[in-house]
C-alpha cells in the first residue's frame, strides 16, 4: 500500500475525520471534509481502517476555512481548525441527533459558546531535547506521534501562556539540566499562569538563576516538581484560585477544573436556570464543589458525593471559605455494586461522571429511586447515549444543551435535562 493515497471524501467519522474508501478499505482522513478530493498521507493502519493526514485539498468544501495555526495537521492538539466554529458545533450536534435517534430520542438540541482562541487555561506539554537537531522542542505530540512538536506559537492555549512561548524556550533551551525535563503542566487561573516544571534529576545552581530570570521575565509563577513528585514553588506564590459570582474554589494543581473558563460559568449559569429553588440537591461526581457551591444559595441542601477523599476535603474546604453552611460532602465510590445513596422522590440530582459514563449500579439508584429531576453533564457522547438508553425506563429528555467547552477538538460538554415518567 503506498503511503500516499488520493481519497474522496464522502461523509465524516465519529471523531469529525474525513471518510472515504480505497479498495472497500476505509480511510479516516484528518483535515479533510466531505466533498472533497485530497492526498493522504497514512500515519497509522488498523485492521478496520486506515488513519491518515490531508497533505492536498482538491476542490474545497465550502465550509472549509484557513487554519489559524501554523502547526495545525504536524500538532495534534487540535484536529477541526479547518472548520469555523459555528461549523464545528453544527457537526457535533448533527453526529449527536444521530446517536439519539438509535435509542428514540427526538429533542431540540441547542448550543452555548465563548471565545474560540486562546481559550484553554490547563494543560500538559511536553519537552524533548532533539540531540540529533540540537534543539529543543516544546509543545505537544505530533498526530500518533511519540515526536514533540517543535512549537513557536499556539492558538488554544491561554494567553498568559502562548504569548510567552518562545521565552520559555529561550531560557529552558540554555538550562544544563535541560535533558532532565519531560514535561510542562501549565495552568491559568484569573489570568495568572502557573507553570509546574518536571525534572528526573537534580538541578545545578544555573538551573535555578535561568529560571528565575524566566519568571521575572514573563510573570510565570514557576513551580519545580521532582522524582518525589511534591509539587514546591519557585520563590513566593499567590494560592490559585478561581470564582463564579462571589463564590471562591481554592483550587491546586492537578485538581480537575474544566479547561475552559468562560464556558464553564456558562454551564453553571445553565445549570442553575434548571433547578427549582428550596429543593434538596445531590451532587455526584462533584469534584472541588463546581457546581454544589454555584447552586447553595438557591437550593434548601446540596449533598456532593465524589470519590477521591482529597477533592472532596478540598469541596469542604471551599464551602467552609465561602460561608455556605448548607452543603455537606461525602466520599463515596460511586461505582460500586450497592450503593449507599437514598434519594427521595421531590429531590434533584445531578451527575457529572467521567467520559466512561455513570456505570450499571448508579443507574440502578436513580431508577429505583426516581428523583423528579435529572440532569446530566457529559463529556462522552458514547456514554452518555448508552445511559439514556437505560434512564428511559424512568425518566424522559426534556433539554440538551451542547457547550463547545473544547472548540477545535472532536470533544465536546453536553448537558441533558430529564424528568420522571
Amino acid at each position: 500500500m503506498k503511503n500516499i493515497q488520493t481519497v474522496d471524501i464522502v461523509d465524516m467519522t465519529d471523531t469529525f475525520n474525513g471518510l472515504g474508501y480505497v479498495n472497500n478499505k476505509p480511510w479516516h482522513v484528518v483535515g479533510a471534509l466531505p466533498g472533497e478530493t485530497v492526498k493522504a498521507k497514512v500515519i497509522k493502519k488498523t485492521r478496520q481502517f486506515i488513519l491518515a493526514v490531508a497533505q492536498e485539498i482538491n476542490n474545497s468544501s465550502e465550509s472549509r476555512v484557513i487554519p489559524r495555526c501554523k502547526h495545525f495537521l504536524e500538532c495534534s492538539g487540535c484536529t477541526l481548525q479547518h472548520l469555523s466554529q459555528n461549523k464545528q458545533i453544527d457537526v457535533k450536534i448533527d453526529q449527536l441527533k444521530k446517536s439519539l435517534a438509535t435509542i428514540g430520542v427526538d429533542c431540540l438540541i441547542e448550543a452555548i459558546k465563548d471565545q474560540a482562541w486562546n481559550y484553554r487555561r490547563r494543560a500538559r506539554i511536553s519537552v524533548k531535547y532533539v540531540e540529533k537537531k540540537q534543539t529543543l522542542a516544546i509543545g505537544f505530540r505530533e498526530l500518533q506521534s511519540q515526536y514533540v512538536t517543535l512549537m513557536s506559537t499556539c492558538e488554544v492555549l491561554e494567553s498568559a501562556f502562548a504569548k510567552h512561548i518562545k521565552e520559555v524556550h529561550h531560557y529552558l533551551s540554555q538550562m544544563p539540566s535541560i535533558r532532565t525535563i519531560p514535561q510542562l503542566e501549565m495552568t491559568v487561573l484569573s489570568g495568572q499562569c502557573h507553570l509546574i516544571i518536571r525534572h528526573l534529576d537534580n538541578f545545578q545552581d544555573t538551573d535555578y538563576l535561568l529560571l528565575k530570570e524566566l519568571a521575572a521575565a514573563t510573570g510565570i509563577y514557576l513551580y519545580l516538581q521532582g522524582n518525589d513528585l511534591h509539587v514546591k514553588a519557585l520563590g513566593d506564590q499567590p494560592p490559585m484560585q478561581i470564582e463564579y459570582r462571589s463564590i471562591k474554589y481554592q483550587v491546586s494543581h492537578f485538581d480537575f477544573v474544566q479547561v475552559n473558563e468562560q464556558v464553564n460559568l456558562k454551564l453553571l449559569d445553565y445549570i442553575d436556570s434548571k433547578v427549582d429553588k428550596m429543593k434538596n440537591i445531590h451532587d455526584l461526581f462533584c469534584g472541588i464543589g463546581n457546581i454544589s457551591l454555584a447552586l447553595a444559595n438557591k437550593s434548601n441542601s446540596v449533598i456532593g458525593y465524589e470519590m477521591s477523599e482529597n477533592m472532596v476535603n478540598k469541596a469542604m474546604d471551599n464551602a467552609k471559605i465561602n460561608h455556605i453552611e448548607n452543603c455537606k460532602f461525602y466520599t463515596v465510590d460511586l461505582y460500586q455494586k450497592r450503593l449507599c445513596i437514598k434519594f427521595n422522590k421531590e429531590d434533584v440530582v445531578i451527575v457529572d461522571p467521567p467520559r466512561s459514563g455513570l456505570g450499571q449500579a448508579l443507574i440502578g439508584a436513580l431508577i429505583d429511586y426516581q428523583p423528579i429531576s435529572l440532569i446530566y453533564v457529559s463529556c462522552g457522547a458514547k456514554s452518555l447515549v448508552e445511559d439514556l438508553d437505560k434512564l428511559q425506563e424512568r425518566y424522559e429528555v426534556k433539554s440538551i444543551m451542547v457547550f463547545d467547552m473544547f472548540t477545535h477538538t472532536k470533544h465536546y460538554e453536553t448537558v441533558v435535562e430529564l424528568t420522571r415518567r
